[in-house]
């Protein structure tokens, strides 16, 4: 992964732990911070390269299903799919969701297969 790549991660993996309250939503630290799917979403993603586990959890982002934990926390919850998101929390979710850019349509080929 180029220099660009890694540091476009940065910078989104910055600007959506903000936009989550840059806090574990269990135990409330500011250290060791980790995104979780709320609703688990297998693991396949954390073989990713930065960029492609930070388009992952925008991805999942938009459907309101990441929350920051701690290493502790996200230890202990496991596989679980507990939410331990406040109202505030959800209210700035939600914000960042709807600031998401939607994704662009796909080209359709030139060529029609029938």
């Amino acid at each position: 992964m180029g220099k660009y790549h890694r540091e476009r991660a940065r910078r989104k993996r910055a600007d959506m732990e903000l936009a989550l309250g840059h806090q574990c939503a269990r135990c409330r630290t500011y250290e060791g911070l980790t995104f979780d799917c709320v609703t688990p979403c297998g693991h396949d993603h954390h073989r990713e390269n930065a960029s492609g586990r930070m388009t992952f959890y925008w991805a999942q982002a938009r459907l309101l299903n990441v929350q920051l934990l701690c290493e502790s926390c996200n230890a202990s919850k496991g596989d679980d799919a507990t939410d331990y998101r406040r109202p505030e929390d959800m209210i700035l979710a939600v914000a960042f969701a709807q600031a998401l850019p939607m994704p662009r349509p796909r080209k359709e080929s030139s060529q029609n297969p029938f």
